[in-house]
């Protein structure tokens, strides 16, 4: 628009609404900027915990299942670890399409116990998330789980039939 001086006029509406874009993009970069820099604190912490754990003990890609020793003993029964009864595999970008996985990171569950207190899996889940930490390979599986005890929760994201769901155990 232009006025009788051949300026151009912005209406206040349009000038509101421009102020308010620019506020909400801005909120939401530093919004971003925090989220972001939380997950790399977490993820940087979890690595060094996995380090701690003797990390390079497996490779990326290997098998592994954990507390599977003596199910049924009453030692076992009264334990304070949880019996886990889980094997799995790592996703990465090599065999994302191999596994399906809509996703190039996590632990594909390849076969899971009947006796294991993760017993709302099944094999070919797709494990992505364990409490909010981004799901990197098994190692880091195990190394969230290692410190888990009967009684504490435990929160799960997988993908299952391309669908993504939120699990919680309470082992």
């Amino acid at each position: 628009m232009a006025n009788k001086h051949g300026k151009s006029v912005i209406s206040p509406s349009l000038m509101l609404g421009l102020i308010v874009f620019l506020l909400c993009f801005i909120m939401g970069l530093i919004f971003w900027d925090w989220h972001h820099e939380k997950e790399v604190t977490r993820n940087i912490e979890l690595h060094r915990a996995m380090g701690r754990l003797g990390r390079n003990q497996f490779s990326k890609d290997q098998f592994f299942l954990y507390n599977d020793q003596q199910s049924n003993s009453t030692q076992a029964q009264y334990s304070n670890t949880p019996y886990w009864g889980i094997k799995g595999r790592t996703i990465n970008l090599q065999n994302q399409f191999q596994f399906r996985s809509p996703i190039p990171f996590g632990m594909i569950v390849s076969q899971i116990s009947d006796k294991s207190v993760l017993n709302a899996l099944q094999p070919g889940d797709i494990i992505a998330r364990v409490d909010g930490y981004l799901l990197k390979d098994v190692p880091m599986f195990w190394a969230l789980l290692k410190d888990k005890v009967r009684g504490s929760q435990l929160n799960m994201s997988i993908f299952r039939g391309g669908q993504q769901y939120e699990l919680h155990f309470d082992p």
